[in-house]
């Protein structure tokens, strides 16, 4: 989903920057169609805000770096490196958004690799995996009782969390009594 989003901000940046790079010198259009060649370390670096230059041994596509009649100034790179920066963000802001999901998830799931249970004398603590490796997160528990299987982590609309532990229930078998239609017929009276 990430790669389709990245692909369509470089094509609709591609068609904005049609008409004015039509005023620009031929190398100086190549340097911003190489700035947008492709989903590569230049791309994401010219939006950090870096002016790159050229280098066919270091380039994602060796086309896009055809040798210069003229070497581009510095100034030059910078003002098209800008120029295609404000584009490719006004794009992004205005054109094509990053995918949102439509629902808010307030939980994670835990299930029992990654979390711990520990006792003590001061209460019951619960550690879950975080994401951080080799780190966790020590919750206090109210009440001991016994902790297995998978469990739910909830945020409530308060900023409150409240945890969910599923245990598998038995449930009393019931025997169904049949009525005859003797006993059917003489209630209905």
């Amino acid at each position: 989903m990430a790669m389709t989003h990245w692909k369509s901000v470089i094509a609709e940046s591609k068609k904005e920057l049609a008409d004015t790079l039509k005023r620009f010198h031929d190398q100086d259009r190549h340097y911003a169609y190489w700035l947008l060649c492709g989903i590569n370390r230049q791309f994401f670096e010219l939006l950090d805000g870096k002016v790159l230059v050229p280098n066919p041994d270091e380039s994602f596509d060796r086309n896009y770096c055809l040798s210069y009649d003229r070497p581009l100034s510095s100034k030059t790179l910078r003002s098209i490196a800008g120029i295609v920066r404000r584009t490719v963000n006004r794009v992004r802001r205005d054109i094509v958004c990053y995918p949102r999901t439509k629902a808010f998830h307030n939980r994670i799931d835990f299930d029992s690799s990654c979390y711990k249970v520990r006792s003590t004398e001061a209460g019951q603590f619960l550690e879950l995996m975080s994401l951080q490796p080799g780190k966790r997160i020590c919750l206090r528990l109210k009440g001991k009782s016994k902790i297995r299987g998978t469990l739910q982590l909830i945020r409530d609309t308060a900023d409150t969390y409240s945890l969910r532990v599923y245990v598998p229930q038995q449930c009393e078998r019931k025997e169904r009594s049949v009525l005859s239609s003797e006993s059917i017929s003489a209630t209905q009276r």
